[in-house]
């Protein structure tokens, strides 16, 4: 696993060169790791905690690696078995208190989602974890979280489906699904649109609810999905964009 710094029209320059493993990656993420929200932090420790950030990476063994990344070195501090298989879908929702939700979906059509964290010796705990063992009915190509809160995600898959998950006194229940155009998905992200509004004497950002989702394969569907309550989200018709 390499890591780059690149600036904008500046060259690409690497930073480090990190031994994973004799797998093969296929997700990567990163995310500043949650500070503590009950605890008196001097400003050298705000710096150092705004400074250290945390790396997920997932592969063909189905094992998720947790690297602790800071300015000059990354360290592994966890590795956990999520599936029987390969991780194809990988996303995190940074928490308060160093928690992370991390929600995985693999070739064996589980979705796992996981609530870790990351305590002050940089171990890894498992807080909490939900499995669906048949969330799709083939291998799940893409996963990523659609609430600012947490509590919703969406999954999709070789079987073409779009599926909207709810998290519900701890279980994942299955809001509604929709099908998608697009065969053999192999990629999927998705967004909440940001709109600029033109004000007299200056332009203002407002976050906006409607929401992008994007699923690629052999072709690209994008669709338009105005603003809804995240439960009416997929089950209703969109806008097909591209």
């Amino acid at each position: 696993m390499s890591l780059f710094r690149y600036q904008w029209a500046g060259p690409l320059d690497i930073l480090m060169v990190i031994p994973a493993g004799q797998h093969c990656l296929f997700r990567v993420l990163r995310t500043p790791l949650p500070q503590p929200t009950n605890q008196q932090l001097t400003q050298l420790q705000r710096q150092q905690l705004q400074q250290s950030s945390v790396l997920l990476s997932s592969g063909n063994d189905g094992l998720l690696r947790f690297w602790k990344l800071e300015s000059s070195k990354c360290d592994l501090i966890g590795v956990f078995r999520r599936h029987q298989s390969g991780i194809n879908a990988l996303d995190v929702y940074a928490m308060q208190d160093r928690m992370l939700l991390v929600v995985t979906g693999g070739d064996d059509n589980a979705l796992v989602l996981t609530n870790y964290l990351i305590t002050e010796d940089n171990s890894v705990v498992v807080l909490e974890e939900q499995i669906l063992n048949s969330a799709h009915s083939t291998q799940i190509t893409g996963a990523k979280f659609l609430s600012p809160r947490g509590n919703w995600l969406v999954s999709t898959g070789v079987d073409q489906r779009l599926r909207l998950w709810q998290r519900v006194a701890g279980s994942l229940q299955e809001h509604c699904s929709r099908f998608s155009c697009i065969p053999d998905i192999a990629a999927f992200t998705c967004w909440r649109q940001e709109l600029f509004f033109l004000l007299p004497d200056h332009f203002t950002l407002k976050n906006n609810e409607d929401v992008v989702m994007v699923v690629g394969g052999e072709g690209l569907d994008v669709t338009l999905y105005v603003a809804k309550a995240e439960e009416a989200m997929i089950s209703q018709t969109g806008y097909y964009l591209a």
